[in-house]
């Protein structure tokens, strides 16, 4: 059973967040984004499209697309390659002083329910040092170091062996989305058999997944209308309202009023810091 939760004050209300235990970097094992998205690679050099990766190819972002469907397939995607859960934390850019955390899981119901108010045991040194690289952490002991009652625990509900890919590049956010098994053990390998196909999951996943988000979050909030929208992307450009006026045949005031119902419905102290909001939150492509 999937587990969707829902930020609290920026807060992850339970269980534990997509990388429950990342540890140092695969040793040997030098792992570069996948060159196609489309296709994953076989043993004779040409590219194939394999039926996993078509079916999240072509699934529907769209207003009637959940999360937890969205998941779903990633589930079987990481079935596919040999892994029993998914995890995957999204951490949003705003707001900056407590970041809006959403977790979402397959992990056992038991492990949950017992990890509750477990938090995040990540080793923030390691994360912040990945943020920039597109090599992803294996976990070992090293990283349990802090936490071994929690690896334990891990451990006894079927939660051993994990990879974990860490998004923290994009305007959309910080992510980790994570791969575990219960065994075996993962080793160099088989990860370098299977580096194009995971990068190509993860990368796909943490696209669909925070596309997913960003628009709940949207609906959560009080959205704009399309005109307000408009006003700010004109804003954006470095138009003033005067200008704006001119460019949409409106009145000053009218632009005045969009732009300071903009700034009450997000929350935020002026214009720019709306703009930027606004794009952050995906209303401004």
């Amino acid at each position: 059973m999937t587990q969707t939760q829902q930020p609290v004050d920026g807060r992850v209300t339970g269980g534990i967040p997509a990388m429950t235990a990342p540890a140092a970097a695969i040793p040997a094992v030098e792992t570069q984004p996948p060159h196609s998205p489309t296709a994953a690679p076989t043993n004779s050099g040409l590219t194939t499209m394999e039926p996993w990766q078509t079916d999240l190819l072509h699934h529907p972002l769209d207003d009637a697309t959940s999360l937890p469907q969205a998941f779903a397939h990633i589930e079987q995607a990481a079935q596919t390659l040999g892994f029993d859960y998914v995890s995957y934390c999204h951490q949003a850019p705003l707001p900056a002083s407590n970041p809006r955390v959403t977790l979402v899981n397959n992990y056992p119901e038991d492990w949950r329910s017992h990890n509750a108010d477990a938090g995040h045991f990540l080793n923030e040194a390691q994360i912040h040092s990945r943020m920039q690289s597109s090599l992803p952490i294996l976990w070992t002991d090293e990283v349990f170091a802090r936490n071994p009652n929690v690896q334990q625990s891990a451990r006894e509900h079927g939660i051993c062996h994990g990879w974990t890919q860490v998004f923290g590049d994009s305007p959309a956010g910080t992510a980790f989305l994570s791969l575990v098994r219960r065994h075996p053990a993962l080793n160099p390998h088989e990860l370098e058999a299977k580096r194009e196909r995971l990068n190509w999951l993860a990368h796909m996943a943490h696209t669909l997944l925070s596309r997913l988000i960003l628009q709940q979050q949207v609906q959560r909030d009080r959205p704009l209308s399309e005109r307000e929208i408009e006003v700010l992307k004109w804003t954006a450009d470095g138009k003033s309202a005067q200008d704006i006026a001119e460019i949409l045949l409106l009145s000053k005031n009218t632009v005045d009023f969009h732009i300071k119902n903009s700034i009450r419905k997000l929350n935020v102290p002026n214009k720019t810091a709306a703009v930027v909001r606004a794009v952050l939150m995906g209303m401004i492509q």
